[in-house]
């Protein structure tokens, strides 16, 4: 027979008789389920065969239902698990019913719990989480679910997004400036003007066939939650540091090579966790140049050394986990000079692209409070992929007798794939698995870009721009700047 500290025992010598009415007043502790409390023992035997009435009601929170069982000389209180899901969803109906508003991660993680309780699984680790009043126990359920680990395949995008900008930036060929038959326009960095071109003839400089350059790019952004998932509202902010060398194969026609490395950060609201990743990338790149149309294409590889911290208030838990996740990303891109006039020029584009990452297995480390909201998080492959339809203005003018190039550019991006979702397992409660899903944008947004390119010299530009993405859901705004030698 099990006994605990937070239960007081009444004795009697002996003959105990039962009548009126028990009223149970909790005193806190790890109380368990399934385990019986000695109330009473009387050594003489009870002399009656229970209480009139118990008063129990709200005792032990909402989740959990009391018991009061008798032998020949004692009374018990046992303590059982209610059903989760009747008090995360209205009615006890399915999530996926109309009218119903129980966020989906909480309804999944409810419904994990009750079957694995239903098999036979001791929900002891998670009394705290039953020991609540209804209208917490919802949002107590739905830090259980580690969105959080949905931000590390979000980190790996906005990286690769902005690397494989930084490499096809469509105003930075200006690496290659001077070079004979180096791509101009939307496909490059317009050469000198013709006010400043030598009247004896080009440049008394060798063509140039190679650049080096560096830029430096980084953001920040903020996804919204969804009430009907329950997800948190994420923000994501980076900072990157690339360099890059350029080979002109022919007239028009660009290739190169990229690494970069930098830190991102992923934050959840709500105190529900955060991810902070240290990133290196690399990638192959080309560009040409066929009359008008102007073709490009990148791909990159990136890995993210993740660490992962995320908290369960409602059991005093936190939690930890370390991995590396790998992205493979890739872009298409296109343009065609439409129209130009006083030296403007008006030019559609259009681009697909699309980022892979991949993640591993995952068991959480506990730290203060125990591991009750541990879990296991299987292996998982996240794809996101979008298409751009948009128009740019080029211009071009001197300032100071430096060459100035600058565009603006408004794009549509459709996302056709963007995951957000995982598979997880409480490892406290075997047979509590569940999938939940964290921030996701929408499927249409709104791209802003703006920059200005700069010919110091012959050899030598400087660039900046800044980035934004736009959506009902999605706030962003990165920024890059480039420095870029040719020899």
């Amino acid at each position: 027979m099990q006994t605990a500290p937070s239960a007081d025992q009444i004795e009697v010598t002996g003959t105990a008789s039962l009548a009126g009415m028990l009223r149970i007043v909790p005193l806190g502790g790890a109380y368990t389920f399934n385990s019986p409390y000695t109330l009473l023992k009387a050594a003489g035997g009870l002399g009656g065969t229970r209480f009139n009435t118990v008063d129990t009601t709200g005792s032990f929170g909402a989740g959990v239902t009391t018991a009061i069982d008798y032998t020949a000389n004692e009374v018990h209180l046992r303590l059982t698990p209610k059903s989760l899901v009747p008090i995360v969803t209205p009615d006890g109906a399915s999530s996926s019913r109309l009218g119903v508003t129980a966020p989906r991660n909480a309804y999944a993680v409810a419904s994990a719990i009750d079957g694995a309780v239903a098999g036979g699984a001791d929900a002891s680790p998670l009394f705290a989480l039953y020991n609540q009043p209804a209208n917490v126990i919802p949002a107590a359920v739905n830090q259980l679910s580690g969105e959080v680990h949905t931000a590390a395949p979000a980190l790996g995008f906005q990286a690769a997004n902005q690397f494989l900008g930084a490499m096809l930036d469509p105003n930075g060929r200006g690496r290659l400036a001077g070079a004979s038959g180096a791509p101009s326009g939307m496909a490059g960095f317009t050469a000198d003007l013709p006010s400043k071109q030598s009247a004896s003839g080009p440049s008394s400089l060798d063509p140039v066939r190679f650049s080096l350059w560096g830029a430096t790019f980084g953001s920040r952004g903020r996804t919204d939650g969804e009430h009907t998932v329950g997800s948190a509202n994420r923000t994501l902010d980076d900072a990157h540091l690339a360099v890059g060398a350029d080979v002109l194969l022919a007239p028009g026609t660009v290739a190169g090579v990229a690494v970069a490395g930098g830190q991102a950060r992923a934050s959840l609201s709500g105190g529900l966790g955060k991810v902070e990743s240290d990133v290196f990338q690399a990638g192959l790149y080309g560009q040409t140049k066929l009359g008008p149309v102007n073709l490009a294409a990148a791909g990159g590889f990136a890995r993210l050394d993740n660490d992962v911290h995320r908290a369960v208030p409602v059991l005093g838990n936190a939690l930890t986990s370390s991995y590396a996740s790998s992205a493979w990303s890739g872009r298409l891109q296109a343009s065609a000079q439409l129209a130009s006039w006083n030296g403007l020029t008006l030019s559609p584009l259009a681009a697909l692209q699309a980022v892979h990452v991949s993640n591993p297995a995952v068991v959480e480390r506990a730290g203060l409070g125990g591991n009750g909201g541990a879990l296991s998080v299987a292996s998982r492959n996240d794809l996101t992929s979008r298409s751009e339809l948009g128009l740019q203005l080029d211009g071009q003018a001197s300032l100071s007798a430096v060459p100035v190039t600058g565009f603006v550019r408004a794009a549509w991006a459709h996302y056709f794939q963007r995951d957000a979702s995982l598979t997880a397992s409480l490892i406290a409660l075997p047979g509590a698995s569940f999938s939940a899903s964290g921030a996701g944008p929408d499927q249409d947004s709104a791209l802003i870009a703006a920059g200005l390119d700069a010919r110091l010299s012959e050899r030598v530009s400087l660039g900046v721009r800044l980035d934004s993405e736009l959506s009902a859901s999605t706030r962003s705004l990165g920024g890059t700047a480039r420095l870029a030698v040719s020899f």
